[in-house]
Order: C-alpha cells, then structure tokens, then sequence
C-alpha cells in the first residue's frame, strides 16, 4: 500500500473513532443529568424525571463503566417511587384515598414500580418486602406476598428492622401456629421497638387465647406510640376478648378520642357495652356509627341486636330490613329477622327466613342451630333432629346441637338415643345446669325401665341446683322427680313444694301434678313421645341464641377484631 494510501485510512479511522466512542457514551449526559437532579429529588414528580433520564440514559448508551450504575440508580429511585406509592397504599386514610378506583390505581403504580425494579436486580430486599405488603391488600394474592417475603428473606439482610417486618408480613398470612410463632418472636427479638411488630405479636397471642401476653405486648405497643389510636383499639379488642370489659372501654374511649371520626371504633365499643348488657350505651354509640357511615349494614344488624334486648322489636325489624332492602340475600340479616320473629311467635315465618339464609350458605352451622332450635319450638321434632345432625356431620364436637338433638329425641319417644346425645353433651359441658337438668329429668321419668337410674339423677339434679343457686323452679322439680324414681318420698315431696313456691303462672299447673304424684308415692313418668317441660325448652332455646348475652346473629353482625 502506497504511503497516500495509508495516510488516507489512518485519516478515516480517526475521524470514525471519535464517533464511536460519542456514540457509546451518548447516554452519558443524561446520566449526569439524572445523578444532578436525584441528588435534590423531593418529591414523586421529581423521582419520575431521574427514572426518566436514567432510562434514556440506559437505552442510549452508556460505556460498560456507567451503565451498571445507571441500573441501580433507575432500580433504587424505582424502589423509591413505588414505595411512596405503597406507603399511601397502606397507610393512607380515607382523606388520602378518596375512592376505591383511586386505591386500585396507586396500588398499580406501585406494584409496577417494585416489578421493574427486581428485574433489574433480584436482589433488592426492601422491593419483595413492599410487594409481599401490597399482595396481603384486599384484592392482593396472599400465596404471592408469601412468596415475595420468602424472596426478601432469603436474600442476606443488612437491615435487621427490615427482615423483622418481613417476618411480621409472612407471620400475619402463615396457617401453621407453630411457624408464626417462631416468625413473630425472631421478628421482636430483632426489632423490640418496632411498634408494628410488637402489635402483631400481642394479636396473634390473643388468637391463641394467651391474654396475659398478648396484652403484656400490646400495652407495650401503646407505650411505644401512645398517640396512636390503632394500638388503643388492639388492646381494647384484646380486654373484651378476656373478659376484661370496664379495662376494654377504657382504652376505646382513647382510641375514639384520637380518632373521633373512625365509625368502626364505636362499632367496636358498641359490642361491648353489649357484652355488659348496657343496650342503651351501645345503641348511642351504633346512631354515631351509622352518622359516620349511613346504612353500613354491620352496624345496623348490632343496633337490631341493641334494640331487640331493649324489647323493641319493631325498630330491630326496621333495621334489618334496611340492610335486606339493598341486599336480600345477606345472611346476618336473614338470620337476625328469623330470631325476631321466633321472639314474637312467629315460628312459621321465622323458618322461612332461616331457609332463605340456609339456601345461601348451606354449611352455616349457627344458622342449622338456630333453624333447629325454632323447629324443635314449633313441634317439628323431625326436623330438628335433621338440622341438629347436619350441624353434627360438620362439626363431631359441638355440645349445642347434642343437647338440642337429645331435646328432639324426647320429642320423638326415642329415650335411648335421646340419652346417648345428653351423655355425650354433659361430657362437653359438665357444669351446663340445662344438661344437667335435662339428663337428671330423663334418668327420672322415662317409661324405659333399663335407662332410668335414680340415684345418678339425684347427683345430676344436685349440681344443676347447686350451679342455678336453687333459684330455678323447673330444676328443684327435677331434683324431686330424681328422689321419687329413689324411693325417697319425703324429699321428693319437699323439693316439689319448693319448686311450686318458685313457679310462674305458666308452670304451675303442670307442677302441681308431680306434687300431687309424689303424694301418692307414685313417680313421674313421662309419655314415649313427650316434649321436655316448658322452662327446660326455653332454656335450651336460650343456650342456642345467647352467648356472654349476645345473640350469635349479633356476634356475626358485629364483624370480626380488629
């Protein structure tokens, strides 16, 4: 090649480098400018334009120097902007979030963010930790954000506040007891002071029944952030849940004095000033609740509830059928209107209210309990002992529907199998005086020779007196049934006096008779097919409806703790 020709290339390729090497750094002002602008960057508006440099930066070009660390700028102000997003997610109160469709589209642009992010580099803990946050949202997947916060604790974490959040998160969605315990107590032992996971603890200890620490943390949760309304009401619903309920009211009155606003608050106070029975206290707090928040159906199913224990039913019935006049098909409701109308005798129309409900949620076992309950009012034996065993088929051990299939039983003349469920309930519940009554009561009077033993239903009989305080007149006649099937006319006449002095104008007749019987040394039998006595239906009845006194139709109105 000739020295012109040389000269000429040598000439070419200097002129091409330059280019090249502009071409490859042609993103680099843009880089500059996003590393200038992230230094001052305040707000959301101005991570978006240092996400913006830094993609043109990356798409541009950028030298092999440069564009790694162009990457973790854009992942790091991705992580940055998808958690603001996500703070107000999951912090925001309704003045933030002013609609749903809001929150369905901040929890969008953040998710969004957090995505992109980890796919520029797996490894960026605090991103799975917010993503699992925003899978365990309504409406998230919990089998992802349970993902997401294994992701975020496999990766080795500097952080010890952020892996103990991460923890809390999986805790709060785990099934197995054993693994949240274990996430919860890591959780507190790396962060004691983090107020979130001492507050999540103190609950989960709650729901495992273990009051004295979970009210040990979440005192300690108030203690941390004493302002703060949440922790208030966590160891106000704790109190309730123990029992606790003067202590309980004490600490939602501060929780709705931090914020007077919050309806659910009241409705939280409402159950219990119930639960002490003060329906009037909680009728003022559920009119403050419905103020807050008109027609929220809870909220009007629990002041029904208030009202029906006050005696006024038709006001009770007119909330319900507020909440059935927007959805006809909601179960509280159908189930508060059957109980209402089984108060006021009509059985009739109580049934089918029920079957309506039981046609929507078919497995319901509170509401099969009340359904057989009301059939067993209303003589349909058979229909009880159907609805009393679909509960037992579902759940082996509940003592309710034993006792109330025994009661049909009776009803039906089948003493055996009647005498197999009251066993079987008393050994649940051996203290329960209707069990007790009810057993002592067969034991006396059936007509079967080899099921009656008397000596036995003088005991059963005794305790259920001893429980009741001798105040109950149907039970003393029970305790006189039982001498009288021993032999001991004495004190079965005795017992059946006392129980006629105690007796209402209802009873009296029927227990004159067994006075009159016990006269004559001759002991009660009842006929094969015999209903229980009316103070002992009613008060199996009551056993179903009423819990701590509240009716379970209330207990579901009332939604569930905070």
């Amino acid at each position: 090649m000739s020295i012109r020709a040389v000269a000429i290339a040598v000439t070419i390729l200097m002129l091409w480098l330059p280019a090249a090497r502009c071409d490859e750094a042609a993103g680099q002002a843009k880089l500059d400018e996003a590393i200038d602008l992230k230094i001052s960057a305040e707000s959301v508006s101005q991570l978006g334009e240092v996400i913006r440099l830094a993609k043109e930066a990356i798409d541009e070009g950028l030298d092999a120097d440069n564009k790694p660390f162009a990457e973790q700028l854009l992942a790091s102000c991705l992580i940055q902007r998808g958690g603001a997003f996500a703070e107000a997610v999951l912090r925001g109160s309704p003045r933030q979030i002013q609609s749903p469709q809001q929150y369905r589209q901040l929890r969008a642009m953040a998710m969004t963010d957090l995505e992109q992010a980890i796919k520029i580099d797996e490894k960026q803990p605090h991103a799975w930790y917010l993503i699992g946050r925003l899978e365990s949202t309504p409406g998230g997947d919990h089998e992802r954000a349970i993902a997401a916060f294994d992701k975020a604790l496999e990766i080795d974490i500097k952080d010890t506040l952020l892996r103990a959040r991460a923890l809390t998160g999986r805790a709060l969605l785990l099934e197995d007891p054993a693994k949240q315990s274990a996430d919860l107590d890591e959780a507190v032992k790396l962060a004691p002071d983090e107020v979130e996971t001492v507050r999540a603890r103190g609950m989960f200890l709650a729901d495992q029944k273990k009051y004295e620490e979970a009210k040990r943390d979440l005192q300690k949760a108030v203690e941390l952030e004493p302002g703060d309304a949440l922790n208030e009401a966590a160891l106000a619903a704790v109190l309730a849940e123990a029992r606790e309920y003067d202590e309980a009211l004490t600490h939602y009155n501060k929780a709705i004095e931090l914020e007077p606003e919050a309806a659910q608050l009241y409705n939280q106070r409402a159950r219990v000033y119930l639960l002490q029975g003060k329906a009037s206290e909680a009728i003022e707090d559920l009119d403050k609740t419905l103020e807050l928040i008109p027609d929220q159906p809870m909220a009007l199913l629990l002041r029904a509830n208030a009202l029906h224990a006050l005696g006024d039913r038709d006001r009770a019935m007119a909330d319900v059928e507020r909440v059935l006049k927007e959805n006809n098909n909601f179960t509280p409701a159908l189930r508060m209107r059957g109980m209402l109308l089984a108060d006021s005798g009509k059985l009739k129309e109580a049934i089918e209210s029920l079957r309506a409900a039981i046609e929507a949620t078919p497995n319901d076992v509170e509401l099969l309990l009340q359904m057989a309950t009301i059939e067993l009012a209303s003589k349909d034996p058979e229909g009880a002992v159907r609805d009393y065993t679909r509960v037992l088929e579902q759940d082996a051990d509940n003592w309710l529907a034993k006792q109330g299939r025994a009661d049909a039983y009776l009803g039906l003349g089948k003493h055996q199998e009647a005498l197999a469920d009251y066993e079987a309930a008393f050994a649940a519940q051996p203290k329960n005086p209707t069990i007790l009554n009810n057993l002592s009561w067969l034991l006396s009077t059936s007509p079967n020779d080899d099921l009656r033993d008397g000596a036995r239903a003088v005991e059963l009989a005794k305790t259920a007196c001893e429980v009741t305080e001798y105040k109950q007149a149907h039970i003393l006649s029970t305790l006189a049934a039982g001498y009288a099937e021993s032999g001991d006319w004495d004190k079965a006449v005795e017992w059946s006096t006392k129980s006629l002095e105690l007796a209402d104008a209802r009873q009296k007749e029927a227990l004159s008779k067994e006075l009159e019987s016990y006269k004559q040394k001759k002991p009660w039998r009842e006929s094969i097919a015999s209903p229980l006595p009316a103070a002992e239906g009613e008060a199996a009845a009551e056993e179903t409806e009423s819990k701590d006194g509240q009716t379970a139709a209330s207990e579901e109105a009332e939604g569930a703790k905070p």
